[in-house]
Protein backbone atom coordinates (compact mmCIF):
# COMPACT_ATOMS: atom_id res chain seq x y z
CA UNK A 1 0.00 0.00 0.00
CA UNK A 2 1.47 3.56 -0.89
CA UNK A 3 0.27 6.59 0.87
CA UNK A 4 -1.72 8.58 -0.88
CA UNK A 5 -2.87 11.31 1.56
CA UNK A 6 -2.25 13.28 4.66
CA UNK A 7 -4.90 15.51 6.43
CA UNK A 8 -3.54 16.87 9.60
CA UNK A 9 -5.87 19.08 12.08
CA UNK A 10 -4.44 20.78 15.58
CA UNK A 11 -1.56 18.69 15.72
CA UNK A 12 1.56 20.23 17.06
CA UNK A 13 2.26 23.62 14.72
CA UNK A 14 -0.40 22.49 12.36
CA UNK A 15 -3.37 24.89 13.62
CA UNK A 16 -5.67 24.66 10.65
CA UNK A 17 -6.53 22.03 8.23
CA UNK A 18 -3.49 20.64 6.11
CA UNK A 19 -3.61 18.07 3.35
CA UNK A 20 -0.30 16.73 2.25
CA UNK A 21 -0.56 14.92 -1.47
CA UNK A 22 1.95 12.18 -1.99
CA UNK A 23 2.38 11.69 -5.52
CA UNK A 24 3.76 9.21 -7.69
CA UNK A 25 7.89 9.09 -7.13
CA UNK A 26 10.02 11.01 -4.17
CA UNK A 27 8.02 13.29 -2.54
CA UNK A 28 10.25 15.79 -0.63
CA UNK A 29 9.43 18.29 2.38
CA UNK A 30 12.40 21.14 2.31
CA UNK A 31 12.04 23.82 4.77
CA UNK A 32 14.29 25.97 7.29
CA UNK A 33 14.76 24.62 11.22
CA UNK A 34 11.59 25.09 13.41
CA UNK A 35 8.91 25.04 10.37
CA UNK A 36 7.49 21.85 11.12
CA UNK A 37 8.96 19.20 8.97
CA UNK A 38 9.55 16.06 11.62
CA UNK A 39 5.78 17.07 12.81
CA UNK A 40 4.94 15.30 9.91
CA UNK A 41 6.74 11.94 10.63
CA UNK A 42 4.78 12.65 13.87
CA UNK A 43 1.60 12.62 12.55
CA UNK A 44 2.29 9.66 10.31
CA UNK A 45 4.11 7.54 13.48
CA UNK A 46 0.89 9.04 15.80
CA UNK A 47 -1.91 7.78 13.71
CA UNK A 48 -0.01 4.48 13.24
CA UNK A 49 -0.70 3.95 16.97
CA UNK A 50 2.31 5.29 18.49
CA UNK A 51 1.39 5.63 22.47
CA UNK A 52 4.99 6.54 23.58
CA UNK A 53 4.76 10.25 23.71
CA UNK A 54 8.71 10.89 24.04
CA UNK A 55 8.91 9.11 20.66
CA UNK A 56 7.39 12.15 19.52
CA UNK A 57 9.12 14.67 21.04
CA UNK A 58 6.63 15.25 23.83
CA UNK A 59 6.46 14.68 27.89
CA UNK A 60 2.69 13.82 27.90
CA UNK A 61 0.11 12.79 25.28
CA UNK A 62 -1.64 16.19 25.38
CA UNK A 63 1.56 17.82 23.77
CA UNK A 64 0.79 16.99 20.49
CA UNK A 65 -2.80 18.98 20.71
CA UNK A 66 -1.89 22.71 19.40
CA UNK A 67 -1.67 24.80 22.80
CA UNK A 68 -2.14 28.30 21.25
CA UNK A 69 0.18 31.56 20.17
CA UNK A 70 -0.17 35.07 20.70
CA UNK A 71 -2.70 35.22 17.91
CA UNK A 72 -4.49 32.11 17.99
CA UNK A 73 -6.12 29.81 20.64
CA UNK A 74 -5.57 26.65 21.59
CA UNK A 75 -7.49 23.71 20.36
CA UNK A 76 -9.49 20.87 21.90
CA UNK A 77 -8.44 17.77 19.78
CA UNK A 78 -5.89 16.92 17.15
CA UNK A 79 -6.67 14.91 14.14
CA UNK A 80 -4.51 13.24 11.82
CA UNK A 81 -6.31 11.06 8.72
CA UNK A 82 -3.85 8.95 6.63
CA UNK A 83 -4.88 7.49 3.21
CA UNK A 84 -3.43 4.53 1.56
CA UNK A 85 -3.82 3.64 -2.28
CA UNK A 86 -5.07 -0.09 -2.26
CA UNK A 87 -5.57 -0.30 -6.09
CA UNK A 88 -3.26 -3.62 -6.19
CA UNK A 89 -5.09 -4.73 -3.23
CA UNK A 90 -2.40 -5.87 -0.94
CA UNK A 91 -4.10 -4.77 1.83
CA UNK A 92 -5.26 -7.54 4.88
CA UNK A 93 -8.19 -9.74 3.21
CA UNK A 94 -10.72 -7.65 5.37
CA UNK A 95 -10.29 -4.14 3.47
CA UNK A 96 -9.31 -6.16 -0.01
CA UNK A 97 -12.58 -4.64 -1.49
CA UNK A 98 -11.61 -1.04 -0.88
CA UNK A 99 -9.96 1.06 -3.34
CA UNK A 100 -8.41 3.55 -0.21
CA UNK A 101 -8.00 2.78 3.13
CA UNK A 102 -8.05 6.21 5.65
CA UNK A 103 -7.09 5.84 8.69
CA UNK A 104 -7.75 8.12 11.41
CA UNK A 105 -6.91 9.36 15.07
CA UNK A 106 -8.42 12.08 17.43
CA UNK A 107 -7.15 12.83 20.71
CA UNK A 108 -9.38 15.53 22.92
CA UNK A 109 -7.81 17.65 25.95
CA UNK A 110 -10.08 15.91 28.61
CA UNK A 111 -7.80 12.30 27.18
CA UNK A 112 -10.48 10.72 25.38
CA UNK A 113 -8.94 9.35 22.31
CA UNK A 114 -10.75 7.87 18.88
CA UNK A 115 -9.56 5.80 16.16
CA UNK A 116 -11.26 5.24 12.86
CA UNK A 117 -10.96 2.96 9.91
CA UNK A 118 -12.59 4.43 6.56
CA UNK A 119 -14.87 6.86 9.38
CA UNK A 120 -15.70 3.54 11.11
CA UNK A 121 -14.69 3.66 15.01
CA UNK A 122 -12.72 0.75 15.92
CA UNK A 123 -9.59 -0.27 18.16
CA UNK A 124 -6.01 0.37 18.34
CA UNK A 125 -5.70 -3.40 17.59
CA UNK A 126 -7.30 -3.28 14.19
CA UNK A 127 -4.73 -0.72 13.47
CA UNK A 128 -1.65 -2.75 14.31
CA UNK A 129 -3.02 -5.34 12.34
CA UNK A 130 -3.81 -3.40 9.58
CA UNK A 131 -0.08 -2.36 9.26
CA UNK A 132 1.43 -5.83 10.46
CA UNK A 133 3.92 -7.89 8.56
CA UNK A 134 3.61 -4.66 5.69
CA UNK A 135 7.00 -2.76 7.37
CA UNK A 136 4.73 0.16 8.38
CA UNK A 137 3.49 1.08 11.60
CA UNK A 138 4.59 2.90 14.83
CA UNK A 139 7.64 1.07 15.41
CA UNK A 140 8.69 -0.52 11.68
CA UNK A 141 11.44 -0.22 9.50
CA UNK A 142 10.49 2.36 6.94
CA UNK A 143 10.41 5.17 8.76
CA UNK A 144 14.09 6.40 9.81
CA UNK A 145 14.94 9.19 11.35
CA UNK A 146 17.99 11.26 12.28
CA UNK A 147 20.44 9.28 13.98
CA UNK A 148 18.36 5.85 13.39
CA UNK A 149 20.96 4.57 10.77
CA UNK A 150 23.60 4.87 13.75
CA UNK A 151 21.36 2.77 16.03
CA UNK A 152 20.54 0.31 13.52
CA UNK A 153 24.46 -0.07 12.82
CA UNK A 154 24.84 -0.62 16.73
CA UNK A 155 21.58 -2.36 17.34
CA UNK A 156 21.55 -5.63 19.61
CA UNK A 157 21.27 -8.53 18.13
CA UNK A 158 17.79 -9.01 19.50
CA UNK A 159 16.77 -5.54 18.01
CA UNK A 160 18.04 -6.51 14.70
CA UNK A 161 16.49 -10.22 15.04
CA UNK A 162 13.03 -8.15 15.29
CA UNK A 163 13.78 -5.88 12.11
CA UNK A 164 14.11 -9.32 10.44
CA UNK A 165 11.13 -10.90 11.87
CA UNK A 166 9.66 -7.57 10.79
CA UNK A 167 11.22 -7.49 7.13
CA UNK A 168 10.22 -11.41 7.04
CA UNK A 169 6.77 -11.07 7.93
CA UNK A 170 6.77 -13.57 11.30
CA UNK A 171 5.89 -10.71 13.55
CA UNK A 172 2.33 -11.40 12.77
CA UNK A 173 2.39 -14.59 13.58
CA UNK A 174 4.45 -14.30 17.00
CA UNK A 175 1.72 -11.30 17.99
CA UNK A 176 -1.39 -13.77 17.25
CA UNK A 177 0.82 -16.55 18.69
CA UNK A 178 1.31 -14.74 21.75
CA UNK A 179 -2.75 -13.57 21.45
CA UNK A 180 -3.46 -17.26 21.33
CA UNK A 181 -1.28 -18.00 24.44
CA UNK A 182 -3.04 -15.31 26.24
CA UNK A 183 -6.68 -16.23 25.37
CA UNK A 184 -5.37 -19.94 26.28
CA UNK A 185 -4.45 -18.40 29.86
CA UNK A 186 -7.58 -16.19 30.17
CA UNK A 187 -9.60 -19.83 28.93
CA UNK A 188 -8.04 -22.15 31.66
CA UNK A 189 -8.17 -19.34 33.81
CA UNK A 190 -11.64 -19.04 33.24
CA UNK A 191 -12.37 -22.78 33.16
CA UNK A 192 -10.58 -23.14 37.12
CA UNK A 193 -13.31 -20.65 37.79
CA UNK A 194 -15.73 -22.37 36.09
CA UNK A 195 -14.90 -25.08 37.60
CA UNK A 196 -15.19 -23.64 40.64
CA UNK A 197 -18.83 -22.05 40.35
CA UNK A 198 -20.09 -25.84 39.04
CA UNK A 199 -18.75 -26.95 42.43
CA UNK A 200 -20.35 -23.97 44.30
CA UNK A 201 -23.51 -24.13 41.95
CA UNK A 202 -23.76 -27.92 42.59
CA UNK A 203 -23.66 -27.38 46.45
CA UNK A 204 -25.79 -24.99 46.19
CA UNK A 205 -28.28 -27.59 44.21
CA UNK A 206 -27.94 -29.84 46.80
CA UNK A 207 -28.41 -27.84 49.52
CA UNK A 208 -31.43 -26.34 47.72
CA UNK A 209 -32.77 -29.35 46.94
CA UNK A 210 -32.75 -30.24 50.39
CA UNK A 211 -34.52 -27.28 51.30
CA UNK A 212 -37.01 -28.18 48.33
CA UNK A 213 -37.62 -30.98 50.60
CA UNK A 214 -37.53 -29.57 53.58
CA UNK A 215 -40.03 -27.17 52.20
CA UNK A 216 -42.58 -29.82 50.75
CA UNK A 217 -42.35 -31.44 54.28
CA UNK A 218 -43.05 -28.25 55.53
CA UNK A 219 -45.94 -27.41 53.75
CA UNK A 220 -47.29 -30.86 54.43
CA UNK A 221 -47.36 -30.54 57.86
CA UNK A 222 -48.63 -27.38 57.32
CA UNK A 223 -51.87 -28.46 55.41
CA UNK A 224 -52.09 -30.61 58.57
CA UNK A 225 -51.63 -28.20 61.02
CA UNK A 226 -53.96 -26.01 58.75
CA UNK A 227 -57.05 -29.23 59.00
CA UNK A 228 -56.55 -30.06 62.39
CA UNK A 229 -56.84 -25.86 63.93
CA UNK A 230 -59.98 -25.61 61.63
CA UNK A 231 -61.45 -28.54 62.68
CA UNK A 232 -60.35 -27.41 66.77
CA UNK A 233 -61.78 -24.06 65.51
CA UNK A 234 -65.25 -25.69 64.22
CA UNK A 235 -65.37 -27.70 67.21
CA UNK A 236 -64.85 -24.60 69.59
CA UNK A 237 -66.77 -22.83 67.70
CA UNK A 238 -69.97 -25.01 67.81
CA UNK A 239 -69.15 -25.72 71.44
CA UNK A 240 -69.47 -22.20 71.87
CA UNK A 241 -72.67 -21.50 69.66
CA UNK A 242 -74.34 -24.15 71.68
CA UNK A 243 -73.35 -22.17 74.55
CA UNK A 244 -74.61 -19.31 73.44
CA UNK A 245 -77.57 -20.48 72.58
CA UNK A 246 -77.86 -22.45 75.81
CA UNK A 247 -77.19 -18.59 77.51
CA UNK A 248 -79.65 -17.44 75.51
CA UNK A 249 -82.47 -19.31 76.56
CA UNK A 250 -81.53 -19.12 79.88
CA UNK A 251 -81.58 -15.89 79.44
CA UNK A 252 -84.68 -15.63 77.89
CA UNK A 253 -86.29 -17.85 80.42
CA UNK A 254 -84.74 -15.64 83.31
CA UNK A 255 -86.13 -12.62 81.26
CA UNK A 256 -89.59 -14.27 81.44
CA UNK A 257 -89.28 -14.72 84.73
CA UNK A 258 -88.13 -11.74 85.55
CA UNK A 259 -91.56 -10.20 83.61
CA UNK A 260 -93.51 -12.73 85.55
CA UNK A 261 -92.05 -11.53 89.26
CA UNK A 262 -92.10 -7.80 88.08
CA UNK A 263 -96.09 -8.85 87.42
CA UNK A 264 -96.56 -10.58 90.57
CA UNK A 265 -94.56 -7.78 92.25
CA UNK A 266 -96.95 -4.75 90.80
CA UNK A 267 -99.80 -7.23 91.84
CA UNK A 268 -98.79 -7.57 95.58
CA UNK A 269 -97.96 -4.17 95.40
CA UNK A 270 -101.68 -3.42 94.34
CA UNK A 271 -103.02 -5.75 96.84
CA UNK A 272 -101.14 -4.12 99.30
CA UNK A 273 -102.37 -1.10 98.77
CA UNK A 274 -105.41 -1.71 99.07
CA UNK A 275 -105.01 -3.75 102.15
CA UNK A 276 -103.43 -0.22 103.37
CA UNK A 277 -106.29 1.35 102.08
CA UNK A 278 -108.68 -0.92 104.05
CA UNK A 279 -106.74 -0.69 106.71
CA UNK A 280 -106.65 3.16 106.72
CA UNK A 281 -111.09 2.50 106.67
CA UNK A 282 -110.53 0.36 109.43
CA UNK A 283 -108.67 3.01 111.79
CA UNK A 284 -110.96 5.37 110.50
CA UNK A 285 -114.08 3.40 111.89
CA UNK A 286 -112.17 2.46 114.79
CA UNK A 287 -111.51 6.34 115.01
CA UNK A 288 -115.20 6.56 114.75
CA UNK A 289 -116.19 4.12 116.98
CA UNK A 290 -114.19 5.56 119.57
CA UNK A 291 -115.21 8.66 119.52
CA UNK A 292 -118.96 7.35 119.68
CA UNK A 293 -118.27 5.38 122.69
CA UNK A 294 -116.61 9.05 124.38
CA UNK A 295 -119.65 10.29 123.36
CA UNK A 296 -121.71 7.53 124.33
CA UNK A 297 -119.69 7.31 127.65
CA UNK A 298 -120.14 11.46 128.10
CA UNK A 299 -123.33 10.41 127.58
CA UNK A 300 -123.56 7.70 130.46
CA UNK A 301 -121.99 10.26 132.58
CA UNK A 302 -124.40 12.65 131.26
CA UNK A 303 -127.54 10.35 131.78
CA UNK A 304 -126.21 9.12 135.30
CA UNK A 305 -126.50 12.87 136.31
CA UNK A 306 -129.58 13.28 135.13
CA UNK A 307 -130.88 9.86 136.67
CA UNK A 308 -129.43 11.49 140.30
CA UNK A 309 -131.21 14.61 139.25
CA UNK A 310 -133.86 12.81 138.39
CA UNK A 311 -133.77 10.31 141.47
CA UNK A 312 -133.33 14.12 143.55
CA UNK A 313 -136.21 15.51 141.77
CA UNK A 314 -137.99 11.97 141.47
CA UNK A 315 -140.44 13.40 143.41
CA UNK A 316 -140.94 16.11 141.79
CA UNK A 317 -140.65 14.72 138.02
CA UNK A 318 -142.90 11.17 139.62
CA UNK A 319 -144.71 11.41 136.21
CA UNK A 320 -141.69 11.27 133.90
CA UNK A 321 -140.07 8.23 136.12
CA UNK A 322 -140.94 5.59 133.97
CA UNK A 323 -140.74 7.91 130.82
CA UNK A 324 -136.77 8.45 131.78
CA UNK A 325 -136.39 4.33 132.93
CA UNK A 326 -137.39 3.76 129.05
CA UNK A 327 -135.03 5.84 128.01
CA UNK A 328 -132.23 4.59 130.30
CA UNK A 329 -133.10 0.58 129.01
CA UNK A 330 -132.80 2.20 125.88
CA UNK A 331 -129.23 4.15 126.06
CA UNK A 332 -128.11 0.70 127.68
CA UNK A 333 -129.16 -1.04 125.21
CA UNK A 334 -127.61 0.91 122.83
CA UNK A 335 -124.20 0.68 125.19
CA UNK A 336 -124.31 -2.55 124.92
CA UNK A 337 -124.39 -2.54 121.27
CA UNK A 338 -122.12 0.16 120.90
CA UNK A 339 -119.26 -2.38 123.08
CA UNK A 340 -120.18 -5.23 120.99
CA UNK A 341 -119.71 -3.28 117.80
CA UNK A 342 -116.62 -1.80 119.71
CA UNK A 343 -115.50 -5.33 120.29
CA UNK A 344 -116.12 -6.47 116.57
CA UNK A 345 -114.04 -3.43 115.08
CA UNK A 346 -111.33 -4.33 117.79
CA UNK A 347 -111.82 -8.38 116.56
CA UNK A 348 -111.32 -6.58 112.64
CA UNK A 349 -108.36 -4.49 113.31
CA UNK A 350 -106.26 -7.31 115.41
CA UNK A 351 -107.32 -9.73 112.17
CA UNK A 352 -106.34 -6.68 109.80
CA UNK A 353 -102.80 -6.09 111.53
CA UNK A 354 -102.29 -10.10 111.24
CA UNK A 355 -103.03 -9.68 107.54
CA UNK A 356 -100.88 -6.90 107.33
CA UNK A 357 -98.27 -8.82 108.84
CA UNK A 358 -98.40 -11.34 106.04
CA UNK A 359 -98.89 -9.21 103.59
CA UNK A 360 -95.43 -7.66 104.94
CA UNK A 361 -93.58 -10.81 105.23
CA UNK A 362 -95.07 -11.90 101.38
CA UNK A 363 -93.55 -8.32 100.72
CA UNK A 364 -90.21 -9.24 102.19
CA UNK A 365 -90.15 -12.56 100.50
CA UNK A 366 -90.84 -11.42 97.36
CA UNK A 367 -88.16 -8.34 97.30
CA UNK A 368 -85.92 -10.80 98.52
CA UNK A 369 -86.90 -12.96 95.67
CA UNK A 370 -86.68 -10.07 93.31
CA UNK A 371 -83.01 -9.43 94.91
CA UNK A 372 -82.03 -12.91 94.37
CA UNK A 373 -82.94 -12.85 90.96
CA UNK A 374 -81.89 -9.15 90.04
CA UNK A 375 -77.99 -11.05 91.26
CA UNK A 376 -79.04 -13.97 89.68
CA UNK A 377 -79.22 -11.97 86.14
CA UNK A 378 -76.38 -9.37 87.38
CA UNK A 379 -73.79 -13.19 87.33
CA UNK A 380 -75.72 -14.46 84.36
CA UNK A 381 -75.14 -11.27 82.50
CA UNK A 382 -71.63 -11.46 83.99
CA UNK A 383 -71.04 -14.81 82.26
CA UNK A 384 -72.78 -13.63 79.36
CA UNK A 385 -69.94 -10.76 79.05
CA UNK A 386 -67.24 -13.56 80.20
CA UNK A 387 -68.36 -16.06 76.87
CA UNK A 388 -68.83 -12.52 74.75
CA UNK A 389 -65.27 -11.85 75.99
CA UNK A 390 -63.54 -15.52 75.00
CA UNK A 391 -65.83 -15.55 71.83
CA UNK A 392 -64.19 -12.21 70.83
CA UNK A 393 -60.59 -13.68 71.62
CA UNK A 394 -61.79 -17.05 69.67
CA UNK A 395 -62.45 -14.51 66.55
CA UNK A 396 -59.25 -12.74 67.35
CA UNK A 397 -57.59 -16.12 67.81
CA UNK A 398 -59.17 -16.69 64.04
CA UNK A 399 -58.14 -13.68 62.38
CA UNK A 400 -54.55 -13.97 63.97
CA UNK A 401 -54.53 -17.94 62.52
CA UNK A 402 -56.05 -16.66 59.02
CA UNK A 403 -53.12 -13.80 58.89
CA UNK A 404 -50.70 -16.27 59.86
CA UNK A 405 -51.86 -18.94 56.83
CA UNK A 406 -51.54 -15.53 54.54
CA UNK A 407 -48.21 -15.25 55.57
CA UNK A 408 -47.15 -18.94 55.49
CA UNK A 409 -48.93 -19.24 51.71
CA UNK A 410 -46.91 -16.28 50.74
CA UNK A 411 -43.69 -17.52 52.32
CA UNK A 412 -44.36 -20.93 49.99
CA UNK A 413 -45.43 -19.08 47.23
CA UNK A 414 -42.01 -17.21 47.39
CA UNK A 415 -40.00 -20.14 48.32
CA UNK A 416 -41.92 -21.68 45.14
CA UNK A 417 -40.25 -18.65 43.45
CA UNK A 418 -37.21 -19.36 44.87
CA UNK A 419 -37.27 -23.04 43.94
CA UNK A 420 -38.15 -22.19 40.36
CA UNK A 421 -35.39 -19.10 40.12
CA UNK A 422 -33.03 -22.24 41.51
CA UNK A 423 -34.25 -24.52 38.87
CA UNK A 424 -33.75 -21.64 35.77
CA UNK A 425 -30.28 -21.09 37.17
CA UNK A 426 -29.68 -24.52 37.48
CA UNK A 427 -30.53 -25.13 33.81
CA UNK A 428 -28.72 -21.66 32.70
CA UNK A 429 -25.79 -22.92 34.53
CA UNK A 430 -25.59 -26.60 32.57
CA UNK A 431 -26.52 -24.12 29.57
CA UNK A 432 -23.37 -22.30 30.02
CA UNK A 433 -21.02 -26.03 30.95
CA UNK A 434 -22.24 -26.85 27.70
CA UNK A 435 -21.56 -23.72 25.67
CA UNK A 436 -17.90 -23.39 27.65
CA UNK A 437 -17.63 -26.99 26.52
CA UNK A 438 -18.14 -26.17 23.06
CA UNK A 439 -16.30 -22.99 23.45
CA UNK A 440 -13.22 -25.23 24.82
CA UNK A 441 -13.33 -27.58 22.07
CA UNK A 442 -12.86 -24.85 19.39
CA UNK A 443 -10.31 -23.45 21.79
CA UNK A 444 -8.45 -26.62 21.24
CA UNK A 445 -8.99 -27.24 17.87
CA UNK A 446 -7.38 -23.64 17.34
CA UNK A 447 -4.80 -24.18 19.78
CA UNK A 448 -4.34 -27.89 17.60
CA UNK A 449 -4.23 -25.58 14.26
CA UNK A 450 -1.73 -23.49 15.91
CA UNK A 451 0.36 -25.75 16.97
CA UNK A 452 0.62 -27.15 13.42
CA UNK A 453 0.99 -24.26 11.99
CA UNK A 454 4.10 -23.39 14.52
CA UNK A 455 5.06 -26.86 13.46
CA UNK A 456 5.43 -25.94 10.19
CA UNK A 457 7.22 -22.74 10.68
CA UNK A 458 9.45 -24.46 12.64
CA UNK A 459 10.11 -26.93 9.74
CA UNK A 460 10.52 -23.82 7.45
CA UNK A 461 12.75 -22.08 9.94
Amino acid sequence: MKIKRLDIMGFKSFVDKVSLNFEQGITGVVGPNGCGKSNIVDAIRWVMGEQNPRHLRGRLMEDVIFGGSETRKPHGLAQVSIIFDNQAGLSPPIYKDFAEIMVTRRLYRSGESEYLINKTPCRLLDITELFMDTGVGAKAYSIIEQGKVGMLVSAKPEERRALIEEAAGVTKFKSRKKAALRKMDATKQNLIRLGDIITEVRRQISSLKRQAQRAEKFRDYRGEVKQIELQLAGNRFQSLTGDIELISQREQEQTTILSRLDVRLEEGGLQLENQQLQLSMVETEHRQAQEKVYFLGSEVQRVENERILVVRQQEHFAAQDKEIQGELLNHRERLAELKEECHHLQQQQAAARVELEALQIEVENRETSLQDSLSKEQRLNAQFEEYRSELMDLFAQTNRLVQRQDEIERRLVTEAERHQQAHRDSQDIQGRQTQLQQRREQLMTQLEQVGLQQDRLNERT
